[in-house]
């Protein structure tokens, strides 16, 4: 055969699915194989085929095998359990000679309708050490001598019973039905124990792998139990379940690899996307696919997609893109809402691109939704074309209040040129934004911009939000450019910028981490990881012009960032060089222990943090600013290489592990 060359080195065979036919002495002498699987369009087996392969202690046979040629498995003397299928006809002469250890033969019983006649070749079990016994998969029918009709009972010898006889499958009436245990593909019943009779209709516990002895012969896969399919990826019966017998069975094993299986299931909605399953590592905590990148719709324009449930009419358990961290293979059902009357304790809900581009548009008309309050049930990505902020200008601003429970919203707003620019426009009459992550990229020639807001007005307030969006301005007048917010006239808190901000215009125009200009505003608790590039004036860490010498003076009061990441400016920046009052350098274990110490109520804050320093700490590298493009991926998907800044993480990756650092800690960079 033409692999004869790599025999010393095969250890498992499988005869593929459409097969048909192997040639004799196609295996001829093969000493190492262990395991040897035949498919199921196999049909004959040529003489010799598998002779002196004396390792294969696993041998699973096609069911559609006809004929087995002569001398075909001579001293195969590793196998102790040996089935063979309902279609058989012919067994050639020492097609089975020598297998010493062979200690059970099982024989598939035909159906009523297909009984027909077997030949046995002479010794063709013949030199067997443990005197191999007879077994039947079913009580419904049994082997005869075709010239005296004498029946071939049970337990009795192989060699002395069968060799050299023409036999005649009859028909026989059930005491008991018969359960057949299949090691299935990855294991083997070594106990030679390969059926269980159970009286009809009565009830018995299933033998228990110890006493069937069933082995695993793949490392990687471990039993879950037992189906009633041979394909199954759920057990039905686990180890020495009780059964009730109303017919002969078989049961498979199943085995399942370390991963483990979780399918999402659109529960009255649909998905366009083709994959919709997710294939999580033991013990592994992945993000779940967002609900975008699965297409996930409902016909129904009422309903409103929430989150994720166990059960198919169960509560919320997993929101949009949550940790999750499978035990076993499970199926998440999408959870639909009725849509809320915007009350705080019933907000309007947005699962959608178009829902949220619908909420600009209605803004954009003139509905301002003074104290209408909105949540975000879903990740959602609005980068298929440039996108028009919410609020796009102070008379069509956002007067509600919009909480991101936690989801990320990914936008581009590129050569754009409206005043107000970032994922809102201007907030306005107590608008309120919090609990959001943005990530993306403003570059035009917007006069206030900032990554979550372009304006915040007095009253309002921007909350425990986190902004990974790469903002820039070439505006030839004045103008504010922030991480969060380009101008604050409200309240910051408790947020966090990732981004590079940069002031590529007038130098007149303000550049700060938060906010570029805080004007009677007061920016707190928050931290920059991020970097402000420019070599204009009215530059900051945190706040490019913290108004201090007018009497709109604005206050920042316990706010950080990342000392590796700042140059030469101070936290708070002005015309002669700028200060610390308010924000303090960190290095990057500082920034680390500040964010533990966070609670739940700002997690995004805190989780933004621990991301954004695994970027920033690079202890100094000056990274070229080629390499800080800003992704924004929709989904939550793990990407290898890719970092905080999308497409150029793999040119962060190399400078990372040059100096054998990591690129971050966990998946919540790729979340974030």
């Amino acid at each position: 055969s033409p692999w004869a060359s790599h025999s010393k080195n095969i250890r498992t065979i499988i005869i593929g699915e459409g097969v048909t036919h192997i040639g004799a002495s196609a295996f001829y002498q093969y000493h190492n194989p262990t395991r040897l699987i035949i498919s199921d369009t196999v049909t004959t087996i040529g003489d010799s085929a598998f002779y002196a392969c004396w390792g294969i202690n696993s041998l699973t046979m096609g069911k559609r095998v006809e004929t087995i040629g002569k001398e075909a498995f001579l001293n195969c003397s590793g196998f102790r359990t040996l089935i063979l299928p309902d279609s058989l006809s012919r067994i050639g002469e020492r097609a089975f000679y020598q297998c010493f250890d062979l200690s059970t033969l099982t024989f598939m019983v035909p159906k009523e309708d297909n009984l027909h006649d077997l030949e046995v070749g002479a010794g063709a079990f013949g030199e067997n050490h443990l005197n191999a016994k007879i077994v039947y998969s079913s009580e419904k029918g049994i082997l005869k001598e075709k010239s005296t009709g004498k029946e071939i009972a049970e337990a009795s010898t192989i060699d002395a019973s069968l060799s050299g006889k023409s036999l005649t499958w009859a028909k026989h009436t059930p005491t008991k039905y018969v359960i057949t245990f299949d090691p299935n593909d990855g294991g083997m019943l070594k106990a030679g124990i390969t059926t269980q009779r159970i009286p009809v209709n009565t009830s018995e516990a299933l033998y228990t792998r110890e006493k069937l002895d069933l082995q695993n012969l793949d490392p990687d896969l471990s039993f879950a139990g037992w189906a009633t399919k041979k394909d199954a990826k759920k057990a039905e019966y686990a180890d020495g379940a009780v059964y009730k017998a109303t017919d002969d069975i078989t049961l498979y094993a199943v085995w399942l690899s370390g991963d483990h299986i979780i399918t999402f299931d659109p529960n009255g909605g649909t998905f366009t996307a083709k994959e919709t399953t997710m294939t999580v590592k033991k013990g592994a905590t992945v993000f779940l696919t967002a609900a975008q990148a699965l297409g996930l719709s409902n016909p129904d324009q009422e309903l409103f997609f929430s989150g994720w449930s166990k059960t198919k009419d169960g509560a919320v358990n997993y929101i949009d893109c949550a940790e999750c961290t499978p035990e076993e293979d499970m199926t998440l059902y999408a959870v639909w809402s009725k849509d809320g009357d915007g009350s705080e304790g019933n907000p309007r809900l947005i699962d959608s691109f178009a829902r949220l581009k619908k909420l600009a548009t209605e803004v954009s008309g003139g509905n301002h939704y003074l104290r209408t309050y909105f949540k975000l049930t879903a990740q959602i990505d609005c980068t298929s074309e440039v996108w028009t902020p919410i609020g796009e200008s102070y008379n069509h601003s956002f007067d509600g209040v919009f909480d991101g429970s936690g989801h990320r919203v990914s936008y581009k707003m590129s050569a754009s040129e409206g005043t107000y620019q970032g994922l809102f426009g201007c907030i306005d009459s107590g608008g309120t934004i919090k609990n959001l992550i943005v990530r993306g990229t403003i570059k035009g020639k917007g006069k206030y911009c900032g990554g979550v807001v372009g304006w915040v007005s007095t009253s309002c307030a921007v909350i425990n939000c986190c902004s990974i969006v790469d903002v820039s301005s070439i505006v030839a007048d004045e103008g504010d450019l922030g991480g969060i917010a380009g101008c604050n006239t409200g309240i910051i808190d408790y947020c966090v910028a990732q981004g590079h901000i940069t002031n590529d215009g007038n130098e007149k125009i303000c550049v700060g981490g938060i906010a570029g200009v805080n004007q009677s505003g007061t920016v707190s608790h928050c931290s920059v990881t991020g970097r402000v590039g420019t070599t204009k004036k009215y530059v900051g860490m945190v706040v490019g012009d913290n108004c201090a010498d007018s009497f709109a003076a604005g206050t920042v009061v316990a706010c950080n960032y990342l000392s590796v990441t700042a140059g030469s400016y101070k936290g708070v920046g002005n015309e002669n060089g700028g200060t610390d009052t308010g924000a303090v350098p960190m290095t990057v274990k500082e920034m680390d222990a500040y964010a533990h110490k966070l609670g739940d109520a700002y997690a995004v804050c805190r989780k933004g943090i621990q991301v954004g320093i695994d970027w920033g700490g690079n202890d100094g590298d000056d990274l070229d600013d080629a390499v800080k493009g800003s992704s924004s991926s929709g989904g939550c998907d793990t990407h290898t290489g890719v970092g905080l800044w999308g497409a150029c993480g793999v040119a962060l990756a190399l400078l990372f592990v040059r100096r054998n650092k990591p690129m971050y800690r966990g998946r919540a960079a790729d979340y974030f």
